[in-house]
């Protein structure tokens, strides 16, 4: 399908399941048929030239050059969804904080986001399924 935005998902953590937190989010993601998902378990696999998208849910903090080009990413136009406490995680310089606007001081308590329906998602990015 053309014009797919590759979504790269990060998932890996010591202290919780973050693939099972993410399943439901990337199958919805995948509905939409908008999106190329790639999921990776090791940060260093991030590819911020590639992908459009970087959602992450990890406890696993990022490599100095990797926040770097992380904000770069982002100041480029690419897009950045975190969950659960990778924010925490990934400002251990602070940076990503201020890129942010916000920084939390550690992991936050398991939350729940429940879609009813895609068509929410659709709403957002279009109703076509070219």
């Amino acid at each position: 399908m053309p014009n797919r935005v590759l979504v790269q998902a990060l998932t890996t953590g010591r202290t919780r399941d973050y693939l099972r937190m993410v399943r439901p989010l990337l199958r919805s993601l995948e509905l939409t048929h908008h999106f190329e998902l790639e999921v990776v378990t090791d940060p260093a696999a991030l590819s911020f030239t590639r992908a459009g998208v970087i959602l992450a849910a990890s406890d696993q903090v990022l490599a100095p050059s990797q926040a770097d080009q992380l904000t770069g990413f982002v100041r480029r136009g690419g897009g950045v969804v975190l969950m659960g406490g990778t924010l925490a995680a990934w400002n251990t310089r602070g940076a990503l904080g201020e890129l942010a606007g916000w920084a939390p001081t550690g992991p936050g308590p398991m939350t729940e986001l429940v879609l009813e329906s895609s068509r929410c998602i659709r709403s957002q990015i279009g109703s076509d399924q070219s």
